[in-house]
């Protein structure tokens, strides 16, 4: 900022008015992108996203019943609508395990990805397993990180 001198105190020049608007718009991205990893570690809590979702439903229908009842302001029914849909259609996305941290987790030497597993011969092939092959055991895994077959490493010598 620039300060004329007068007579007395400092005055502060005024901006124009395009660079109030820019500094502000500025200023609301800056927020919306430090807002970002904040909402979608909030979408990992199943609990909370629940909360959240509720809440706009009830919001997005108190706002529709304000329009039936007004007669007026489509902007309210437009927020309405879309609040509604929001509650109803974007889900919480829980956290899954990486690789790493499942083969962290039995210490393990190599995961594998990918391919099926049968336990008995006579039953239906398991898609997607992952065969986790540590120094003591192979574990197989399905795909909700369930445990299907642990053979210990000395049975298959």
């Amino acid at each position: 900022m620039a300060y004329i001198e007068t007579s007395g105190a400092p005055r502060r020049e005024r901006q124009p008015f395009g660079q109030a608007i820019k500094r502000a718009a500025i200023g609301l991205l800056f927020t919306a992108i430090l807002l970002i990893p904040r909402i979608r570690r909030l979408r990992r809590n199943t609990r909370a996203w629940t909360v959240i979702r509720a809440c706009a439903a009830v919001l997005g229908a108190w706002l529709i019943e304000r329009f039936a009842a007004a007669h007026g302001g489509a902007g309210l029914l437009a927020i309405g609508v879309l609040l509604v849909i929001f509650a109803v259609l974007v889900r919480a996305r829980p956290e899954k395990k990486s690789v790493d941290a499942i083969a962290g987790e039995f210490q393990a030497l190599v995961v594998l990805n990918g391919g099926g597993f049968l336990n008995s011969p006579d039953g239906d092939s398991i898609p997607n397993v992952r065969i986790i092959v540590s120094p003591g055991r192979i574990i197989v895994l399905n795909q909700h990180e369930t445990t299907l077959a642990e053979i210990p490493i000395r049975e298959l010598r």
